[in-house]
């Protein structure tokens, strides 16, 4: 999803973009984010057996990046 996106971008003259794929350290996010005008999170794990890992990588990680 992430890939075709970034191709579209560039295809429609957007140059200025910042990839981060499987970020965890908040320190680095927070650099990776300074002086952004627009954020477009793609992750997400839609199934899985453990409450707890659905949890993380889905609400956790969202409020790491919106906290950052």
């Amino acid at each position: 999803m992430g890939q075709n996106l970034i191709i579209k971008l560039l295809a429609n003259g957007f140059t200025d973009l910042h990839v981060i794929d499987k970020a965890s350290h908040y320190l680095m996010l927070r650099a990776a984010l300074a002086d952004v005008d627009v954020v477009v999170l793609l992750h997400a794990q839609i199934g899985g057996i453990a409450p707890d890992a659905f949890h993380r990588n889905n609400v956790v990680g969202t409020e790491s990046v919106l906290s950052a």
